[in-house]
């Protein structure tokens, strides 16, 4: 049986005001208010409307926008425009979900925060070609350097392509350079 949208949607703000109605509830989100973890749950929603999904992607609470990140649904205009968002944790949200299209994570390999950064490490769907942006463009992030050399995604031909056309800080050589060599005796 199908609901008409108005009520699935009602149905979600009743459902989300009396599951976060309690204190108990909240310690989930501490900090928060209500109205903001009612919307933080509808933008995660697989059944949320595209009309919904940008609307909440325009949100005053940062909150909200990375629950718009973690949707699924969320298109790449979406994507592209909370990847430029203020926030970094959005902009890390948008970094670490998977599946997110090459051409949006790309300029997050060079974000101005260490934090978005990580989180393009720890996105085990980046493409190689994006983990050597990630190389070329860190100066000093060892935790950068580890990160990158724990991505499935780097193969034994993208850590070489790394070291060769990477200009790396001389700690950042070395983590790379212990790593391919492990990388070289396990296809051994």
């Amino acid at each position: 049986m199908m609901f008409p949208h108005s009520v699935l949607c009602f149905f979600l703000l009743f459902y989300t005001s009396v599951l976060f109605s309690g204190p108990q509830s909240l310690q989930r989100f501490p900090g928060y208010p209500p109205d903001v973890v009612g919307r933080y749950l509808q933008a995660q929603s697989p059944h949320i409307s595209l009309e919904d999904l940008e609307r909440f992607a325009q949100d005053p609470h940062r909150l909200v926008r990375r629950g718009v990140a973690i949707n699924p649904r969320a298109t790449q205009p979406i994507l592209r425009a909370l990847s430029q968002d203020p926030e970094e944790m959005v902009r890390w949200q948008v970094a670490v979900r998977e599946n997110t299209p090459e051409e949006i994570l790309s300029p997050l390999a060079s974000d101005r925060s260490v934090i978005v950064r990580q989180g393009l490490t720890t996105n085990q769907t980046v493409p190689p070609g994006v983990l050597l942006l990630l190389a070329k463009n860190e100066e000093k992030g060892r935790d950068i350097y580890f990160g990158i050399i724990h991505n499935r995604n780097l193969t034994l031909e993208a850590c070489e392509r790394i070291l060769e056309e990477g200009d790396l800080p001389r700690l950042s050589r070395s983590i790379l350079e212990s790593h391919l060599k492990k990388l070289k005796e396990a296809h051994l």
